[in-house]
């Protein structure tokens, strides 16, 4: 399952930043990826919640800066 949330988190991420991202990329935290601003970084969580039907907290957008991150917090919220 962490494979198909994992490519549908960088599918969500090269479509709103217009570049591809390889497994290199997965731990590259946001600061790194000059595009992932935080304007995006918003986009981003939304399209996240709407695609899987979940909703982030608050207190966790800050933990999630690497798609790694994404990934593991859809996951734990998918169960």
């Amino acid at each position: 399952m962490n494979a198909d949330i994992e490519s549908k988190v960088i599918a969500i991420m090269q479509g709103i930043l217009g570049r591809s991202f390889g497994a290199k990329d997965l731990e590259t935290p946001r600061s790194e990826i000059p595009e992932w601003n935080s304007l995006v970084h918003v986009e981003v969580i939304f399209l996240c919640e709407d695609q899987f039907e979940i909703e982030f907290l608050l207190d966790e957008l800050p933990t999630l800066n690497t798609i790694n991150a994404l990934v593991a917090s859809i996951s734990g919220k998918l169960g």
